[in-house]
């Protein structure tokens, strides 16, 4: 019995070193290069306070060769951090979109 439950604990490591594997290529996967004029100025979206989130403010992405703007969103609070907006970054291969996400 005690073979069968390194087995099972086995195959458990494997699966989150797996999941593991495919979340940190998929971040570095989603990476949008982009080699042009920067992005139009953000768009004034009002969002009134809502206690236990935060608002996301939206942001300009590229799709089919052009600008489309992503409306803002509110986000969950982490106590004791702090929200990182997102924003465009310049890169070797040109600009590239960091998504928010808590400090």
């Amino acid at each position: 019995m005690k073979s069968f439950g390194k087995h099972l604990q086995r195959i458990g490591a494997g699966v989150v070193l797996t999941g593991l594997t495919f979340s940190l290529g998929a971040g570095i996967a989603s990476a949008q290069w982009y080699n042009g004029p920067p992005p139009p100025p953000p768009r004034y979206e009002s969002h009134p306070m809502r206690n236990g989130y935060a608002w996301e403010g939206g942001h300009w992405y590229r799709a089919g060769g052009r600008w489309v703007w992503a409306p803002g969103r509110y986000v969950g609070v982490m106590p004791g951090r702090h929200w990182i907006a997102g924003h465009w970054r310049m890169g070797p291969q040109g600009r590239y979109w960091v998504a928010g996400h808590w400090g």
